[in-house]
Parts: structure tokens; C-alpha cells; sequence
């Protein structure tokens, strides 16, 4: 059985520095207002203003959308207050328009439109549904909290709205919400400062410090508090609200043609309220308890002595009763709870359509990439709430295909895993014909051969452990490994690792691993070879150096790559890639190129997000691939910087959240993607030119 909830309203308007009681914008309808003779439509709440305008002007906005809601044949109350509010707007034939809603000091003849602002709050039983234009705000006070339904929370995307009176096309904001008792609604025309910021711990305190800030020279609120089994406290010491009351009461008395009489004054609930005490029931024992529940019923029974069948038929009733009050229960609430998310569904699914509309009418990229991002969100979450419901998952199918097509968005298809990784990797390297990882702690590289196709590893084997003999001598803990094509005195490609302790070995295809002249690099270095040459870049010493091949490996000098007279800080550099141009990758997601040891111009920027903690490079002969797992997605660039296209995951793929590392095959136009666990080998399709 259910508690039938009722609400006591109370106006009031911030003029010249107080509060005071407003009734001339405020209606509440008669609850035996019927729909097709069956379901009522509720007993609503209108609170309107126009600013410039005189009373008579809030009350013709207030009765046109107060009379139009209660025309409207649907059964839906939100379909209602919709078409109510687009009704009372400019453009409509029942819309108002003209003299009525102009200031009555209006010049004869000047053509000055005003700003009207309405919003509602729809009761049916213990459901509300609610509706804003802009320029109104709802709150909503409940369990000591004060929040502004409407702003990236549980109202919906905050944004722009056209006016009351603006055309026929009225954006309005809707919401259902089930009525708690103890609950407080703000109709608002300003927006209030949160109960936090000015220390309040209930509204009548709330409205004195408002007033005391003079939150406006011209506000009016329409305070709504919910009654129930809540009992309401005590404010008797809210001069704020007694002076509300006073002045209240002068304006019923004075005027006879008020829309709606406001009930006695009642303090309004407090924002903490005391938890009610539990009822202490004598102590019976089962068997009596059960006698009186079946006496109650018309059956009879003696109380005799008690055999150990009837405990167990007892024990028995017992269970089935209470599976019996369980069903009854809980039956209820499912139905409920159904409606309830169904309603809430609804009022999402209406929310995003009415964005991608918006959207598709906007020409402003940026603009329609906002608009059709919010849609998206709104779809997601009615996805959610309704899962394997087609109508649903269709809109926000057709609502991402266009956000996708916008940002240049490639869906792959569901990756191929290659091999699980054991553990954390500190190296990830491609070779036309195998990738190679080195582990965290750097006691293996393993190598993994790969098929023609890219699509499958035949085998994994450790090529060197930290440890290993190496012509009498020990191999250190490895540290970085990279592939450097053959190049200038270099005849063949190899794979090249560097140790800790700054040893260099090589391994190249059909042959066993070798030790190589070390141009000495430390721990933490980040290498890279291209045509022949090994570039090593040391955080800790802040430098770059280009070790060109000599016989023996490469020279031992070096050179700084830098140019002179260029200054690079290099202490927090995240990955290093060279093609001919060189590319550093920073935490923040700036990717800066250098050719000659010079700075190049490089946008690096994608056209809806910027790329967050970002955590590797990949070069191809054309494009620059960066893993951007903040953002579950992979970033290509062409080799200038120039934004080409993001890759995402399909569906609800979640693979891409934790990319380490990258490697890309632009010729099988396959991407290699290590993750903690796991390396995928994905499609790359056809690259955007």
C-alpha cells in the first residue's frame, strides 16, 4: 500500500530587497480534472514571468499553458507539457503575441520583444513530471542537499534554449521523477547559489541568506514541498518566510481575482530530518502468534499441547506466509520499478532525437560535434536503462554513426589475439616478420614469429635472459630494444637490445645473438634506429645522440642530433620514433618534430578530444599512429601532423582502454596493439587521404 503524497505551495518574489508573496504567475488546477473519463491529469504547477511585462502579462502566459495542458488529449503528461509550453510560444495560433506581452510603458507603436520564462511541476499520485524553458531553474532539496536539475545530471544536457515566444519550435527541457516525502522543488526565474556555498542547512535559511547577497533586483521562486508520512519542522524563526506569509496574506485580502488561493501558511520541511522511532511490539512466542493470525481468518483451532508434526506444520504455514508477503511485496515494486524506467526511457530517447534535430539543423561544426555528443550520451544511458530493446538501440545507433562520421571515426572490427603477455612490458618491437616485447623487470625478450597474413603467431620463444653467458661475458638486465633497418654501412636489418649496464647486443634473422660496441647508454634511455643508424635518447642526462654504424656495431662518440643553438628539455619524453623526421611524445599529448635536429611544424590535434596521457608512437612511410587510452582510441596523423582520422573499438569493446604500446603495418594495413595482458593484431582499413 502506498503512501498518496500531497504538496503544499507557497510563492514568493525577491522585490526591492525582501521577499514577498506572488500569486499573479502561479496556477494549480483542481485534481478532479479528468482524462477520457478515467486518468486525471495531475494537478499542476505553473510558475511564469515576463520580464518587462506587467501581471496581467504572466497570468495570460500562465492560463494559456495551464488551459492548453488540460486540452491536450494524450495520455502522456510529458507529451502534455511539451505541446502546453509550444502552444503558449510565438508563431502559434493560440500562441501570445502582440501588445499583451509588452511592457505597459511600451511607447505606442515601439515593437520591443519581451522574455517570457515558465516552468511547471505536473503531481499524479506520487510521480512528477516537470518542464522548463530557459531563463527558469528547478532544484531540487532533498536529504540535506540542494541540486539544479538541468545541468549535465539527471535532467539532462544543460544548453541554450530558445525563449518562451521565440517560434513554434521551443526547445524545453522535461523529467519524471517519483515524489519523496520531505522533498523541496524550486521554480525558480534566477539562479541560486548552492546551500553549501552559503552555509544553510534548511530553505527558510537558505532564503535569508539569499536575501541578505541580493541574488537579484527581480526573482520569483515557487517553493513546492512534498508531504507524506515526513513530518514537517519547525521554522518558526525564519523571518524570511514569515514576512512571505504576512504579505501573502494582504494580497489574497485585497484582491478577489487571485488564479489560486494559497493554503494556510505551513512551515516548510527541514533539510535534515529525524529518522522516526521503532515501534516496540510485545514478545509472543510463534505459536501464539500463528493462533491469533488464523483466529483473525474465521479458523479454528485449540491450543493444546504441541507435537513435534505441528512445529513443523507450523514452521511450514510460517515459511509460506512469509514467501506469500514476499511475492505480494516485491511483484508491486517490479511493476513499478518497470514503469518507472520505462517513463525515464522515454524522456531520454525524447531528449536525444530532439538534439540530433538540433544538431542536423546546425551548421557550425564545432557546434553540431556539442549538440550530437550530448544526443549520444542521452542515447547511451536510455541504451543502458533498456537493455536489447531494438527501437532504442537504433537511435543511438543512427545518432553515433552520425557523431562518427563527423569526427572522422573508423570502427575496427573485433581484434585478433596474438598471445598473452605475462606480466608488465617495458619494449614492444614490429619486424616485417615477428614482434619482440622485453618484460618490466627486464630478465626476457621473447620474440614471437609471425604469418604472412599478420593475423596469427606460430610460436614464442625467449631469445636472451638477463644472466646469460655471452662469450664469457654475462648479459645484464635489459632495458630497451628497437628494430634498426639496414642503412649506410649497415647491409641488414636487426633487432638491437640495450642492457642497464649500457651493453648493446644485436639480433639479426637466421642468426644467434652477438655483442655489438656500446655506445654506452644507461638506464632509462629510449632508442630507435633508422637506415643503419641508432638514436638514444637519456631523460637523465637531457640528451640525444645519433650513433652512425661503424663495423663493430656504432661509433662510440656520437653526435648531439640536436642542432646547435636548439634547446630541448628531454626529462619527461615518452616515446621516441624516427623515419627521417624525428618524433618525441609528451605526457600532455604534444607531439613535437624535428628533421636536421631542427623544430617542424606539427599540429597533432583531433578535431573532438585532445589526446589524454597518451602512451606511444608508431611511424609507416606515411602516417604517425599515437595510443591514446584515455580517450579508448588510436589517433593517425599524416607525417605532417595533419588529423586523418581516429580509430575506435566496435561496440562495447573495451580493448583500447589500456593500450602500453603500438606497431603499424601500413602495407597489410594491420595495427599491432599491446596491451597489459594481450597483443591484438587489428584492421586498419583504408586509410583516409
Amino acid at each position: 500500500m502506498s503512501v498518496q503524497q500531497s504538496i503544499q505551495a507557497q510563492e514568493i518574489a525577491f522585490q526591492g530587497g525582501v521577499w514577498r508573496a506572488r500569486s499573479d504567475g502561479f496556477a494549480s488546477p483542481p485534481t478532479a480534472t479528468l482524462l477520457r473519463g478515467r486518468e486525471t491529469k495531475g494537478v499542476a504547477y505553473v510558475l511564469t514571468d515576463v520580464e518587462g511585462g506587467d501581471r496581467e502579462a504572466s497570468q495570460q502566459l500562465r492560463d494559456r499553458i495551464v488551459a492548453a495542458y488540460y486540452r491536450d488529449p494524450s495520455r502522456s503528461l510529458t507529451s502534455s507539457l511539451l505541446r502546453a509550453f509550444r502552444t503558449a510560444s510565438f508563431g502559434s495560433t493560440e500562441g501570445i503575441h502582440g501588445r499583451d506581452l509588452r511592457s505597459a510603458d511600451d511607447q505606442p507603436g515601439r515593437a520591443r520583444r519581451s522574455a517570457p520564462r515558465a516552468a511547471a511541476l505536473v503531481q499524479r499520485g506520487a510521480d512528477a513530471y516537470l518542464a522548463r524553458s530557459a531563463s527558469c531553474y528547478i532544484y531540487c532539496v532533498t536529504d540535506g542537499e540542494i541540486v539544479q536539475l538541468g545541468q549535465l545530471g539527471e535532467f539532462g544536457p544543460e544548453r541554450p534554449s530558445r525563449e518562451v515566444g521565440d517560434g513554434d519550435d521551443l526547445a524545453i527541457e522535461l523529467y519524471h521523477r517519483r515524489l519523496k516525502p520531505g522533498e523541496v522543488f524550486l521554480l525558480t526565474t534566477q539562479e541560486l547559489p548552492s546551500l553549501t556555498e552559503i552555509g544553510a542547512s534548511t530553505i527558510g535559511e537558505a532564503l535569508r541568506a539569499w536575501e541578505r547577497r541580493g541574488i537579484a533586483t527581480r526573482a520569483r521562486v515557487l517553493v513546492l514541498s512534498v508531504e507524506g508520512e515526513a513530518t514537517a519542522a519547525d521554522l518558526d524563526d525564519v523571518e524570511a518566510v514569515e514576512r512571505a506569509v504576512d504579505e501573502e496574506r494582504k494580497l489574497a485580502a485585497a484582491s478577489s481575482a487571485t488564479a489560486f488561493a494559497l493554503s494556510p501558511p505551513r512551515p516548510f520541511p527541514a533539510l535534515a530530518r529525524a529518522e522516526p522511532a521503532e515501534a516496540t511490539l510485545p514478545e509472543l512466542q510463534v505459536g501464539d502468534r500463528l493462533i491469533s493470525f488464523l483466529e483473525s481468518t474465521g479458523t479454528s483451532i485449540q491450543k493444546a499441547s504441541w507435537s513435534a508434526s505441528r512445529y513443523i506444520g507450523v514452521g511450514l504455514a510460517v515459511v509460506m506466509l512469509v514467501l506469500a508477503g514476499a511475492v505480494c511485496v516485491l511483484v508491486p515494486w517490479r511493476i513499478s520499478q518497470d514503469r518507472a524506467q520505462s517513463s525515464d526511457t522515454l524522456n531520454l530517447v525524447v531528449w536525444a532525437e530532439q538534439r540530433e534535430r538540433e544538431a542536423l539543423a546546425e551548421a557550425d561544426p564545432a557546434e553540431r560535434r556539442r549538440i550530437l555528443t550530448e544526443a549520444a550520451e542521452l542515447a547511451g544511458k536510455a541504451s543502458r536503462l533498456r537493455r536489447g530493446e531494438t527501437s532504442v538501440q537504433v537511435i543511438q545507433t543512427r545518432i553515433q554513426a552520425a557523431l562518427d562520421e563527423l569526427n572522422v571515426v573508423y570502427r575496427m572490427p573485433t581484434p585478433v589475439r596474438l598471445a598473452e603477455v605475462n606480466g608488465e612490458v617495458a619494449s614492444f618491437v614490429w619486424s616485417e616478420t615477428a614482434l619482440y616485447v622485453i618484460d618490466s623487470s627486464g630478465a626476457r625478450a621473447i620474440g614471437y614469429p609471425l604469418a604472412p597474413d599478420g593475423l596469427s603467431v606460430a610460436s614464442q620463444a625467449v631469445i636472451v635472459r638477463a644472466g646469460d653467458q655471452l662469450r664469457d661475458e654475462t648479459i645484464g638486465v635489459l632495458n630497451a630494444a628497437t628494430w634498426v633497418p639496414a642503412g649506410s654501412t649497415r647491409l641488414t636489418s636487426a633487432l638491437v637490445l640495450l642492457t642497464q649496464s649500457g651493453q648493446l647486443l644485436e639480433l639479426q634473422p637466421g642468426r644467434g645473438l652477438a655483442r655489438l660496441q656500446s655506445p654506452g647508454a644507461r638506464v632509462g634511455s629510449l632508442i630507435a634506429g633508422y637506415a643503419g643508424s641508432l638514436y638514444v635518447l637519456s631523460p637523465v642526462e637531457g640528451t640525444l645522440k645519433w650513433y652512425m654504424p661503424t663495423p663493430a656495431g656504432f661509433d662510440r662518440n656520437g653526435y648531439d642530433y640536436f642542432a646547435p643553438g636548439v634547446q630541448v628539455d628531454l626529462g619527461d619524453a615518452r616515446d621516441l620514433a624516427v623515419g627521417g623526421d624525428l618524433y618525441l611524445l609528451r605526457p600532455t599529448g604534444r607531439i613535437e618534430r624535428y628533421a636536421a635536429g631542427r623544430p617542424q611544424p606539427f599540429d597533432g590535434v583531433a578535431p573532438d578530444l585532445p589526446l589524454s596521457s597518451p602512451t606511444g608512437l608508431a611511424l609507416t612511410p606515411n602516417r604517425v599512429f599515437v595510443a591514446d587510452p584515455g580517450n579508448r582510441r588510436i589517433v593517425e596523423f599524416d607525417r605532417e601532423g595533419r588529423f586523418r582520422r581516429q580509430l575506435r573499438a566496435t561496440g562495447r569493446d573495451d580493448w583500447l582502454d589500456d593500450v602500453r604500446a603500438l606497431a603499424a603495418d601500413e602495407a597489410r594495413r594491420r595495427i599491432f596493439v599491446l596491451t597489459r595482458t594481450t597483443i591484438f593484431s587489428a584492421d586498419l582499413g583504408a586509410s583516409r587521404e
